[in-house]
């Protein structure tokens, strides 16, 4: 099976754009890409922390259920929004 990523994302010079982030660990096999809303400061930095939270949270999951998928990002999702108001 061959993967194809990208590491920079919605790049663009105005300082509103390219709030997107990917973060991956081969080894494990997962990859997450988080959706930053362009047109909220610091949404590069929420996406790129909410990205790296949800590949650790999976490297320390193994088969887990969808429900506790949607419950790890639920609590990364409140998480973030303390951390990145």
């Amino acid at each position: 099976m061959t993967a194809v990523y990208a590491a920079i994302t919605n790049f663009q010079s105005h300082p509103s754009f390219g709030c997107d982030a990917f973060a991956h660990n081969q080894a494990a096999g997962s990859w997450v890409m988080a959706d930053g809303a362009n047109s909220c400061p610091g949404a590069r930095q929420a996406a790129e922390w909410v990205a790296d939270r949800m590949v650790t949270a999976l490297e320390q999951s193994h088969l887990i259920t969808d429900h506790e998928f949607e419950s790890c990002v639920l609590s990364i999702h409140s998480e973030m929004l303390l951390v990145h108001p």
